[in-house]
C-alpha cells in the first residue's frame, strides 16, 4: 500500500494519455543516462513538471526544467512542494534542496543553434562550466524547437544524449525542414498542408470509423466550413490556429464557431454562419469524412519524411540514432520517439 501510495503521488493531474507517455520516456532517458554515464538532465518545454519529477524524485537524476510560460513555472513548484511533503510525511523522506528540480522560466528560440539552452543549463545545476555534460528529453517539442535540440546535439559536446517525440510540423519553417545535407541537396519540400497532415492520429480515426462514431466525425466538416467563413470574411487569416473543439452529440455548428473562434479576433454573424451555403455544406458531412481518410491514409509516410531527414541529420555526424515507436499509438498518436547519443 504505502509502494501504491508513493507511485500515485506522482500523477497527482496527469491524465491517462500523459501518464502513459512520461512513464515510458522516463525510462528510456534513466536507461540513455546509464548507457553514457550522464546524469544531469534537460527537460525542454516542461510544462507542470510531471515528466522532471519521474526523473528527479524516483531515478534520481539531476534535472532542469525549462518552459516557456511563467505560470507553469509556478504551479510545478507547487506540485514539487506537495511531492516532498508526501515522501517527508508518509516514508520519512527528506530531500536535498540543492538537489530538487530546477525550474526555469526560459523561453528557447526556434531559429538558432540552442546556446541559450547551455547558458540556462550553468544556472539551474550552479556550475560555472562550460564542460558540464547532459542529456536532453523533449516529450512533444513544437514546430522548430525540435530541430533546434537536434542542432544543439550536433553541435554541444556538452549534450550527450537526446531523446525527443515531435509535434506541430505545421509550424516548421525551412530552418525545421530540411536539416540532412542529403534532404537540402535533393531540395526536399514539404508545405504546409503536408506538414499539417503528418500531425493527424490513423489508428484513432479508423476506431471511429469502425464503431460509427459518425458524430465525432463531422468535426472535419465543421472545420472545413469554419475555414471558408472565416477567409471570406478576412483572406489574410487563412490557416488560422483555431481552438480545439469536440465535435460530441447535440453541438450545432454555431456554437462549434463561438467556441473555435474564441482566441481570434474575428465574430462571425449568425446570418453567416446560418447562410444556404453553409448548411450544404454540413448537410454534405459525409463526403468531407471520405476526402478526410483518403488524406489520412498517407499521414504516416509524411511524418516518416519529416523523422528520416532528421535520422540523416544525426547519422551524417556518425552519431548513434534510431527512430522507435515507445507509445501506444491509440493513446499517443505522436509516438516516435527519436534517440541520439554519444
Amino acid at each position: 500500500m504505502r509502494n501504491e501510495h508513493f507511485k500515485n503521488c506522482f500523477w497527482k493531474r496527469i491524465k491517462l494519455k500523459k501518464r502513459h507517455e512520461i512513464e515510458l520516456i522516463a525510462k528510456m532517458c534513466y536507461k540513455l543516462a546509464n548507457e553514457t554515464q550522464c546524469h544531469y538532465i534537460v527537460d525542454v518545454g516542461s510544462g507542470l513538471g510531471h515528466l522532471s519529477r519521474i526523473l528527479c524524485y524516483m531515478y534520481g537524476l539531476r534535472v532542469c526544467a525549462l518552459e516557456a510560460q511563467k505560470c507553469l513555472c509556478t504551479e510545478a513548484r507547487k506540485l514539487d512542494d506537495f511531492m516532498e511533503n508526501t515522501m517527508k510525511n508518509y516514508f520519512n523522506i527528506s530531500i536535498n534542496q540543492n538537489l530538487r528540480v530546477a525550474h526555469l522560466n526560459v523561453k528557447i528560440k526556434t531559429d538558432h543553434n540552442g546556446s541559450d539552452i547551455l547558458e540556462a543549463v550553468k544556472k539551474a545545476f550552479g556550475i560555472d562550466n562550460d564542460n558540464i555534460q547532459f542529456g536532453i528529453v523533449g516529450l512533444h517539442p513544437c514546430g522548430n524547437l525540435g530541430p533546434t535540440l537536434l542542432r544543439l546535439f550536433k553541435q554541444s559536446t556538452q549534450v550527450k544524449f537526446l531523446n525527443i517525440v515531435g509535434c506541430c510540423y505545421m509550424k516548421l519553417t525551412t530552418f525545421g525542414y530540411p536539416l540532412s545535407a542529403y534532404s537540402q541537396k535533393n531540395n526536399y519540400e514539404l508545405d504546409y498542408s503536408a506538414r499539417e497532415l503528418a500531425c493527424h492520429a490513423l489508428e484513432a480515426y479508423v476506431a471511429k470509423l469502425k464503431n460509427g462514431e459518425f458524430d465525432q466525425l463531422k468535426v472535419h466538416a465543421y472545420r472545413a466550413a469554419l475555414e471558408k467563413l472565416i477567409t471570406d470574411r478576412q483572406p489574410n487569416m487563412y490557416h488560422s490556429q483555431v481552438n480545439s473543439v469536440k465535435c460530441t452529440n447535440g453541438l450545432v455548428f454555431a456554437e462549434y464557431c463561438r467556441k473555435a473562434t474564441s482566441n481570434l479576433d474575428i465574430k462571425l454573424s449568425i446570418n453567416e454562419i446560418e447562410s444556404l451555403q453553409i448548411k450544404n455544406y454540413l448537410d454534405n458531412w459525409k463526403d468531407v469524412v471520405v476526402f478526410y481518410s483518403l488524406r489520412l491514409m498517407i499521414a504516416p509516410l509524411v511524418e516518416n519524411i519529416i523523422l528520416l531527414d532528421r535520422l540523416l541529420y544525426i547519422l551524417e555526424s556518425d552519431y548513434n540514432c534510431e527512430i522507435t515507436s515507445l507509445f501506444n499509438p491509440q493513446l499517443s498518436p505522436r509516438n516516435q520517439v527519436l534517440i541520439a547519443k554519444k
